[in-house]
């Protein structure tokens, strides 16, 4: 398993060659950033799931899915077989709306599957918001099983296309943010469309 820095750096270096253009559409950007994790996922060896639900996974680890994820679907994730159950590495959820009742939606089904990684990739312009959600799903679950990874990416608005910094923050189970990442946006011009870019990339522990 690669590390969590290294996906998220790694991830900031994949962006610059997605070409993501302002005139694209925000389902184009989720279905390029998935495919970074699904592309890495299967070089390293996992089996990866997109389109199973909830219930099907969880009946994969001989474990009863909770009520409320019954029918619901992760964007995906990784999965191994050990001892003849399917141990799950990483699970990934997009959210490119910055729709709070819908990044709630997509933590909540993070919180609750058991996976080793977590990540959620959202868009927002103030990620103490989204820290608040977090929090209020905290209290009401007593517990975030794994290690999650918060992408918080500032184009929220089509003005927004070239305007801030993506970032990034690994939280623990205790609810403790353990490192920090960031990346520049910029934009380049190719002298038709604008191309969205991350540079200066970085990576903190803020434990240490």
């Amino acid at each position: 398993m690669v590390s969590v820095s290294e996906i998220f750096l790694g991830f900031c270096r994949y962006y610059n060659s997605l070409n993501i253009a302002y005139q694209e559409s925000i389902p184009t950007n989720t279905m390029r950033i998935i495919s970074y994790l699904d592309n890495l996922g299967r070089m390293l060896g996992y089996r990866i799931f997109s389109e199973l639900t909830f219930k099907k996974l969880f009946s994969y680890m001989n474990l009863k899915c909770p009520s409320d994820l019954v029918r619901k679907k992760p964007d995906m994730c990784w999965g191994k077989i050990v001892d003849e159950k399917m141990e799950y590495e990483l699970i990934l959820e997009s959210e490119q709306e910055m729709n709070e009742e819908k990044i709630e939606n997509a933590l909540n089904k993070l919180i609750i599957f058991p996976s080793n990684v977590k990540i959620l990739y959202c868009a927002h312009d103030e990620p103490k918001e989204v820290l608040k959600i977090l929090q209020k799903l905290y209290n009401k679950r007593k517990k975030v099983l794994g290690t999650l990874l918060l992408i918080i990416d500032p184009w929220t608005t089509p003005n927004k296309f070239s305007e801030g910094s993506l970032i990034g923050l690994l939280i623990n189970s205790d609810l403790e943010i353990t490192h920090t990442g960031s990346a520049e946006v910029f934009k380049y011009s190719d002298g038709i469309v604008d191309i969205r870019l991350f540079k200066n990339s970085v990576w903190v522990s803020i434990t240490e």
